[in-house]
């Protein structure tokens, strides 16, 4: 995929672009289709889209070795995001600074090289360039709920956001979007208003908090989702079945989590440690309700990330919206890896706090 399909679309997004003209038709796929609407493309993406200027602007080609220096970029990215995260929730906890920084180093690690993006999201460039930008999402999302002026650490959310639906996969954008939409509402309920506030204002609230940034988000990558959802409607995607959409991780995979690579990959692969500081969480009591939220949120992502293989999917099918139009389910385990880096990241706090 990365030589034979994600190059291609950005070469011809670069050349296009140095040309003077968007990539609105290509040529060379299908006799012919639509360039600009292929998301794949990424063109609209910043990170690709200021890196083709400067091409154009010197008069330089894109080339594979252009592509690979993405895939650093965005690894790095990953733990950067990851690690600001997460020293912010230990902050947050209490933890003192260099405890917090440990605590952020920790999950950036596990969030970054576990097996997941490790695996199948670096030949599959635009998983990759889409699942790195949720971290950042979540920490404007929660110091916006914990700030007395909201609005900006909203739209910078929103932005964040926006960021990862234009990368190029809108099944990994869909997941960024509800976990963006589950922790928006946890976080804005359990924090910020007093507990006799009415439960009116605080509905209120919550909702300010949670749809701010997904309208920004979506109002900013309209250009690019608008043709491709109107492209999608009229590919083969748009009538895949539930037998097609259904296939997750067969349940003789879950060995995985201690063999990794004994059925041919490893993506719910978090290490050996990380479960271990994972269950050391419960022991950061000043962050007790937000432990316990990301083990339920990991949980879901994990039982999602196994399809048609038990009664859960069934139900996200029938009546939560997305679920029923993309393919893979295993991919939603980045949900789970993400989860279980954040709670290991709590779960450091233990060794270098205080009893």
């Amino acid at each position: 995929d990365f030589t034979s399909q994600y190059y291609p679309l950005q070469l011809f997004a670069a050349r296009e672009l140095a040309e003077g003209r968007f990539p609105a038709w290509d040529p060379y796929l299908n006799a012919g289709q639509p360039g600009l609407a292929d998301i794949q493309t990424g063109f609209f993406y910043p990170l690709n889209l200021l890196p083709n200027l400067v091409l154009a602007l010197f008069g330089l080609s894109f080339s594979v070795g252009l592509l690979q220096a993405q895939v650093v970029l965005h690894f790095s990215l990953a733990s950067l995001f990851t690690y600001l995260f997460v020293r912010h929730l230990a902050r947050r906890a209490g933890a003192r600074v260099p405890a917090a920084r440990f605590a952020g180093a920790v999950a950036a690690l596990i969030f970054t090289y576990a097996g997941y993006l490790t695996s199948f999201p670096v030949q599959q460039l635009t998983i990759l360039e889409t699942a790195i930008w949720l971290p950042l999402v979540l920490l404007f999302l929660d110091r916006a709920c914990h700030h007395t002026r909201p609005l900006p650490q909203l739209i910078l959310a929103g932005v964040a956001l926006a960021f990862a639906l234009l990368a190029g996969h809108p099944q990994t954008g869909m997941y960024i979007a509800y976990a963006t939409l589950a922790y928006g509402i946890f976080v804005s309920w359990t924090s910020g208003a007093a507990p006799a506030t009415k439960l009116v204002q605080r509905v209120l609230r919550v909702a300010y908090i949670v749809l701010l940034p997904l309208v920004v988000g979506v109002a900013l990558a309209a250009v690019q989702l608008v043709p491709t959802l109107q492209f999608i409607a009229r590919s083969t995607r748009s009538g895949l079945d539930y037998s097609a959409v259904s296939w997750g991780f067969p349940l003789a995979e879950m060995v995985h989590f201690l063999y990794p690579g004994y059925f041919g990959g490893s993506p719910q692969y978090v290490g050996i440690l990380a479960p271990i500081l994972a269950a050391a969480a419960l022991f950061v009591a000043r962050a007790r309700r937000e432990v316990l939220f990301w083990i339920a949120f990991g949980v879901v992502a994990l039982f999602l990330s196994l399809g048609r293989h038990t009664f859960f999917y069934n139900v996200f099918y029938l009546f939560v919206p997305g679920f029923g139009a993309v393919r893979d389910q295993e991919r939603i385990i980045v949900l789970f890896s993400l989860a279980v880096s954040i709670l290991s990241g709590y779960g450091a706090l233990v060794l270098v706090q205080p009893l």
